[in-house]
């Protein structure tokens, strides 16, 4: 009946708003609000991966800065060249990753880690296509957005030749809202899945970042991200 439809419809424009919500995500990496010390493995940070070894170790450590409306204390030395291997891609040491769900602003905030020198080059991509880069010069303080536009992926933020050194890495999502549910498509949610940011699946919700992959009825599946504090 007419009550019953309404309803429906209320339902999925719920369920449209939510999805939308969780799409939508921000999140920001200030390295001032970072513990102090080496990293010398892979270690998972308030979502942010930073890829590291023992023998290229990536550093937090104090330096103050002013930027526009920042005040930093402190700042991340990559120490040298992002590394990759060389047969599989995969990330190795001296980088930092995170997950997108599609479309994303990535703002970066970095010096040179010399005060003389040739410029250097601060890449961001996504696997192995270039989705921009910032160029730092001794003596300065440097912000770039960078546009990234696509489907879900891991960006990768690494200097492409000797040390640079980061004080805000920040990341917007500003795609078309995904798994929003139509009345017209007649798609309805029929699972529900939660995984953290390693990919290992949970059992519900947990602090911080969550991957959150939903079944629809027609088989297809709509992933999107939610930070929880």
């Amino acid at each position: 009946n007419l009550k019953i439809i309404i309803m429906k419809k209320q339902l999925l424009l719920v369920m449209a708003f939510v999805a939308g919500v969780f799409t939508a995500n921000a999140q920001e990496w200030n390295f001032s609000d970072f513990t102090a010390g080496d990293i010398a493995e892979t270690t998972v940070i308030d979502g942010l991966t930073i890829h590291a070894s023992s023998g290229k170790k990536v550093s937090i450590d104090g330096s103050k800065k002013t930027f526009e409306d920042y005040s930093f204390t402190q700042r991340l030395k990559f120490g040298g060249t992002g590394g990759f291997d060389a047969e599989t891609g995969e990330p190795i040491d001296r980088i930092l990753s995170f997950p997108v769900s599609g479309n994303a602003t990535i703002t970066v905030i970095g010096t040179h880690a010399s005060s003389s020198g040739d410029p250097r080059s601060l890449m961001v991509t996504a696997g192995s296509k270039d989705v921009g880069s910032m160029e730092v010069t001794p003596g300065e303080i440097t912000k770039k957005e960078i546009i990234y536009t696509g489907e879900a992926t891991t960006i990768y933020v690494y200097s492409a030749s000797s040390g640079i050194n980061l004080y805000l890495l920040s990341v917007k999502e500003n795609g078309t809202p995904s798994g929003i549910v139509s009345a017209e498509a007649g798609k309805e949610v029929v699972a529900t899945e939660y995984y953290n940011v390693v990919g290992m699946r949970l059992n519900e919700p947990a602090k911080g970042l969550n991957i959150i992959k939903r079944i629809m009825s027609d088989g297809s599946v709509e992933t999107t991200k939610a930070c929880i504090e």
